[in-house]
């Protein structure tokens, strides 16, 4: 049987509508049917046609980014997940007699994914002559957007009892595993095909310039574009070098306070569900107690009973939790007190192999290195770039991911103790939010500096914010501290006004770069505030109507509503903060690891051999040394110097010899 017998009419034909909604056969078999016979036929055409016509990209002409790597990953994961509902609804559950639609839609949708695959594979490794675009092609973009729109459609059935979303959605049916696995693929797929759709009109995977413009462009070129765009990809590459000062290996204390950290988190979690929870309790038994007439309090027994419903156990709970959880954002609670005490240790302990690491290697590097690298500089690169590792460990593990984690937990939490509507409230408004983020803060990375003013007019140019600051701060640091050291020859030539005016323009320089990226923040505030604004607006006006014209909820939830939504964007409020302070880490980091990617000149051979004295004789055989090729020093020199005799060398005055 293709449908199930409820889906199915009297004449054996297939019912389209039924109980509020289409029913699941005729939906799943239209919708595969449309997104199989897109990407087979169009999908079809253009790898013949890339194959035929097309050639293929060198392989350094491709840009590797994690963005493609999330984009292959999500759309493997969809090509798996038809076969995971197939094998969870017929063997997990026990289910004997399957419709032949679910075999339908398993077949059709992992084959259209994986010629999705295919297509993506093709358009990220080969080009025709007559390509304009700068993106993925039509045929992969409809696709995707295809995708988005058949997961939109399934609300239109939410009040429909053949659907899995109605029994969570209205609540009057008792919830079944079956529909719960059922809602939770759901999710899945809306939040992949939302997020592949998303990536894919950025197109990191493929080159975004014409091939014949990418042919004209020097290797220089595109390491620096790379450098400039795989930020995330350096960072991983990054992560295995810094791995071993993170990780304190041998040291069983230390590796045992990140883990109570790690349990500490979960619990911080846990914390930020059970407060609001706790608070709707107390609201709910407070009102019913407040319901109670004056005149049953006249007696004994029912004063008795009202000190009985006296939530005292709740309210003691409540103030337990948030003894625990803290009244703010920043760890002023029991756990977040004793989660900073014990991340001390590990940030000391990377602090100091990191400073050890990095001073042990600038002293094995060549003095003309030294001679032209200012001294001031390369020691605040050294502090900033061991203090950004600790402050970008803190930042992703105890603000961004428990952030995220906060946010998911209270999307399924409203749909399952609410309806899904909520769900859908919280869950649009904070990926705006976290998008809209994410795109400001890029775009205030990437906005257009001032580095210049001649004649009146200012000169700008699209470089990155946080790495003009640090330049202009490492020149304003370098200058003010080689300008001391040489304190002596300032007074000699009387340059005193001259290093004044020099430190000037430094602090200057950085103060105007500065002062644009304030301006910026600012911009980022106001439309994060605007869309917070919005989000809870919209959810506690659908809340009181619930509340006061549906009576299908209390006002302990409308308290519980408001007290979470709060609780939960107070963080918010603070990650473009931390996504700016991540960014600001990242530059310090790479500042300091380029340090370690100098190598000295000259080293030691390990296959040396012992100097073994003979007699006594030092033979200079035509020997030539610099520190800076432009300066040689020794040129084809050759002498020996017998036991016992003494040799000075002199040169010309300023030789440097």
């Amino acid at each position: 049987m293709f449908c199930s017998s409820n889906e199915t009419s009297a004449s054996g034909g297939m019912i389209v509508w039924a109980e509020n909604g289409f029913t699941l056969c005729f939906f799943d078999t239209l919708t595969t049917s449309i997104l199989f016979g897109f990407i087979f036929i169009f999908g079809l055409i253009q790898y013949i046609y890339y194959k035929r016509y097309g050639f293929k990209i060198e392989r350094e002409y491709v840009d590797a980014s994690v963005l493609y790597v999330i984009q292959v990953i999500l759309t493997i994961l969809l090509a798996c997940e038809p076969i995971l509902l197939y094998a969870t609804e017929s063997t997990a559950f026990g289910k004997t007699k399957i419709p032949g639609y679910t075999i339908f839609r398993c077949v059709l949708r992992t084959i259209a994914w994986l010629l999705a695959l295919l297509i993506l594979r093709v358009e990220r490794s080969k080009r025709t002559p007559t390509s304009q675009t700068r993106g993925h092609g039509l045929t992969i973009l409809t696709f995707w957007c295809i995708s988005v729109l058949i997961e939109l459609f399934t609300i239109i059935s939410y009040r429909s009892p053949l659907w899995f979303i109605q029994p969570i959605v209205r609540g009057g049916s008792p919830i079944e595993e079956i529909d719960i696995i059922r809602f939770t693929y759901w999710i899945f797929r809306l939040i992949s095909t939302i997020l592949i759709f998303c990536i894919g009109l950025r197109a990191p995977g493929v080159p975004q310039r014409r091939y014949a413009v990418l042919l004209n462009r020097s290797h220089s070129q595109i390491e620096e574009e790379r450098a400039q765009e795989n930020v995330w990809v350096k960072f991983f590459q990054h992560f295995k070098t810094l791995a071993p000062y993170i990780w304190p290996s041998g040291h069983w204390g230390l590796q045992i306070n990140i883990f109570i950290c790690i349990l500490i988190v979960l619990a911080g979690r846990l914390l930020s569900l059970e407060v609001p929870r706790y608070t709707k309790l107390i609201t709910d038994e407070l009102i019913q107690s407040s319901n109670s007439t004056t005149d049953t309090l006249l007696n004994l027994g029912a004063r008795l009973r009202a000190l009985h419903s006296w939530p005292w156990r709740l309210v003691t709970i409540l103030m337990v939790f948030r003894f625990l959880q803290g009244a703010g954002v920043f760890d002023a609670g029991a756990l977040g007190i004793l989660r900073t005490t014990l991340w001390t240790k590990i940030e000391q302990y990377t602090t100091r192999s990191l400073k050890l690491r990095v001073f042990s290697h600038l002293h094995h590097l060549s003095l003309s290195w030294h001679l032209t690298r200012k001294t001031g500089e390369v020691l605040r690169i050294v502090d900033r770039g061991t203090d950004s590792v600790d402050s970008l460990l803190t930042y992703v593990l105890f603000s961004i991911f428990p952030t995220i984690a906060d946010i998911i937990i209270a999307i399924i939490y409203f749909v399952v103790q609410f309806n899904i509507w909520f769900g859908i409230i919280v869950f649009a408004t904070m990926f705006v939010y976290l998008v809209s983020t994410i795109v400001i803060t890029e775009w205030r990375t990437k906005r257009l500096v001032h580095i210049a003013k001649m004649s009146q007019r200012y000169a700008w140019t699209s470089r990155k914010f946080k790495k003009e600051m640090n330049k202009y701060d490492n020149a304003m640091s370098g200058t003010a501290v080689d300008s001391l050291l040489n304190f002596e020859t300032v007074k000699y030539y009387g340059a005193e006004q001259y290093e004044v005016t020099q430190y000037q323009d430094a602090i200057e320089k950085y103060q105007k770069a500065e002062w644009i990226n304030q301006l910026t923040l600012q911009l980022l505030n106001i439309s994060q505030a605007v869309l917070i604004g919005i989000g809870l607006t919209v959810g506690s006006l659908y809340c009181a109507w619930l509340v006061n014209i549906k009576h299908e909820l209390t006002v302990g939830d409308y308290v519980l509503y408001g007290t979470y939504i709060l609780q939960l964007y107070t963080p918010l409020n603070f990650f473009g903060i931390y996504y700016r302070l991540i960014q600001q880490a990242f530059i310090d980091m790479e500042n300091m690891l380029d340090l370690l990617d100098n190598q000295p000149t000259i080293v030691d051979s390990p296959f040396a051999k012992d100097l073994v004295i003979t007699n006594g004789m030092i033979e200079f055989d035509d020997v030539c040394f610099h520190y800076q090729a432009e300066r040689p020093i020794l040129k084809n020199i050759s002498f020996s110097i017998l036991p016992g005799q003494t040799m000075a060398i002199v040169g010309p005055s300023g030789a440097g010899y």
